[in-house]
């Protein structure tokens, strides 16, 4: 069956209610719970590589990291309780606490922070967004979001 178009409750005036959607993925984003396994991709001036990693997460206050793949990273873990943050390194066997002093350092080789760990995002707050164009496949909305000069993540 075709999609027809975004539900009511994402339509004001007959037009898609871009803060209705950008709420509800919010809602979607912080979920009491969630199990989601990430690929992420780091690209240098030198080459790429590939990270797979498994999370765990229950409200905005715990997080479970697990990194899968690259094979010599699998294993290395991320907690988060709060504010806090471990990383168990499976090489030395060891729990390291990641002080304050740490948390504005590059996180597993990536662009993110571990900052970005404990820290509580809001697309509607940390970005600009705006609606681009319907999108056939999938089917849905092109939303573009870019982030607010200041932002801790840029």
């Amino acid at each position: 069956m075709p999609w027809s178009g975004p539900p009511d409750t994402f339509l004001k005036d007959g037009k898609l209610d871009i803060d209705a959607v950008v709420k509800h993925f919010e809602d979607i984003y912080r979920s009491d719970s969630s199990i989601v396994i990430v690929e992420v991709t780091v690209t240098r001036p030198r080459g790429a590589r590939n990270m797979t990693m498994k999370i765990w997460t229950r409200g905005g206050d715990k997080a479970l990291i697990v990194i899968q793949q690259p094979a010599r990273d699998a294993g290395t873990a991320t907690l988060k309780v709060d504010t806090n943050l471990w990383i168990y390194l499976p090489r030395i066997k060891r729990t390291i606490r990641i002080p304050p002093s740490m948390m504005l350092a590059s996180c597993m080789g990536t662009d993110l922070i571990n900052d970005d760990l404990v820290r509580e995002t809001s697309f509607s707050e940390d970005y600009g967004y705006r609606l681009v164009s319907p999108s056939v496949d999938p089917p849905g909305w092109l939303v573009r979001f870019d982030a607010r000069p200041g932002f801790v993540g840029l």
